[in-house]
């Protein structure tokens, strides 16, 4: 009687189990790079792994380096009718630092090196996503702790900007809280935060795009506004014919409150596609252009898909800084310009190698003005595990070379 209870009570288990048990997925992906030169040494090395149930992915990331567990961090993802919920939080567990922190301009300490005492909290995030009639409404919600300042940082902020001035008193914290609204091709982004003295306006950016006209042009249209009051308006067209046999320009003006910013990017559609990106400025009294700066340009060539060929320029080293503002950081020491080509092909298991090698050049010190040649790479070798590699070779000094691999599972 006992033996027939138990097997009736396990099948009835089992058969409620069962299908929650068929939605459950376990994965992960470990990643790792060693230097091989000028040392050997661990650059980096990474494991995640995923858990799913039904609607729902949780994963966590530990990540090591050359001064042992660096970092780890949690996220999680899920799905309730038309509602999707983010998240994530992050954790130093040996990391003593220091880090270099930056502050606004009206602060009166503009940095600081700052002392780190783990195991401790980082930051921490979390976003609420509804969509209905074809209009999606977020919230997000950001805690910083100081000094820490996440990856994935702020876009308005600079790299190592922490936001708020220096804290009088440890322990201190920024949260930004975000409200947007988007019925494509319209969206408002508005931002308060809170640097331990309550809440105030940050910023509010409003506009549309990707508006279609007529014949494949589009416009689009950003503003954006600070507590000091007007910073910038945005004003970008693309696809705009240009002479015939599929030639094109896309045009974006940025006017600010202190300048103009002005970008013509001709393109070509013909033998895979050409453009060309000019970087410059625009010179304005009252509501006449009056000249035209022009500090660099790129050209690009794809000729089929991660088959390209690109070369930058900068006319003068005085304003590589203000290229590099616009494209990030690329060069080093007294480099001007570039050329640069990728190539793929047919790998293992369906998926492809590619190859990215930079040649880069200054104005003198060297032979037709060469200074380093730097090569990425990734090799599939099986449907899950990949070979990566990156050489970087100076024009003069000591030769630079990693190693590693991708494993997914």
């Amino acid at each position: 009687m006992k033996l027939r209870t138990s097997i009736v009570f396990g099948a009835l288990l089992l058969s409620v189990c069962a299908p929650a048990l068929a939605q459950i997925t376990i994965g992960g992906m470990f990643e790792a790079q060693m230097d091989i030169l000028p040392s050997v040494s661990l650059k980096e090395a990474s494991l995640t792994l995923t858990f799913g149930i039904s609607s729902w992915t949780f994963s966590g990331t530990s990540t090591f380096g050359a001064a042992g567990f660096t970092n780890q961090e949690v996220t999680l993802h899920g799905e309730f009718g038309p509602f999707q919920l983010n998240g994530g939080m992050a954790f130093n567990p040996a990391d003593p630092g220091p880090v270099e922190i930056n502050f606004p301009e009206d602060c009166p300490t503009q940095s600081a090196s700052v002392s780190l005492s783990p195991p401790e909290y980082k930051w921490s995030w979390f976003e609420l996503d509804c969509t209905m009639f074809g209009l999606t409404l977020t919230g997000r919600l950001e805690h910083w702790a100081y000094p820490y300042i996440p990856k994935w940082a702020d876009p308005y902020y600079e790299e190592h900007l922490w936001p708020c001035c220096e804290p009088e008193q440890t322990p201190a914290s920024y949260m930004l809280y975000l409200f947007s609204a988007k019925a494509p091709p319209f969206f408002l982004d508005l931002r308060f935060a809170d640097c331990c003295r309550g809440i105030t306006f940050s910023d509010l950016t409003l506009g549309f795009d990707d508006l279609g006209l007529c014949c494949g042009v589009t416009v689009d249209l950003k503003f954006y506004f600070t507590k000091a009051g007007f910073q910038y308006v945005l004003f970008e067209i693309q696809n705009v014919p240009f002479i015939c046999c599929g030639f094109a320009l896309d045009f974006a003006v940025k006017f600010t409150v202190s300048g103009k910013e002005i970008s013509i990017k001709p393109k070509w559609v013909g033998v895979g596609q050409v453009c060309v990106q000019v970087y410059g400025n625009v010179h304005m009294e009252g509501a006449s252009i009056t000249g035209i700066e022009v500090y660099g340009y790129r050209i690009r060539c794809d000729l089929a898909p991660c088959h390209y060929l690109e070369f930058l320029t900068v006319l003068s080293p005085d304003v590589v800084d203000e290229v590099e503002e616009i494209i990030g950081d690329v060069f080093e020491g007294d480099e001007t310009e570039y050329a640069k080509f990728g190539i793929c092909g047919q790998g293992c298991c369906g998926s492809n190698y590619t190859v990215d090698a930079t040649i880069f050049f200054a104005p003198s010190g060297s032979l037709f003005g060469f200074s380093r040649v730097v090569v990425d790479m990734e090799v599939p070798l099986l449907a899950n595990f990949s070979f990566t590699s990156a050489f970087t070779l100076p024009n003069a000094g000591t030769p630079e070379m990693s190693m590693g691999f991708i494993f997914r599972f």
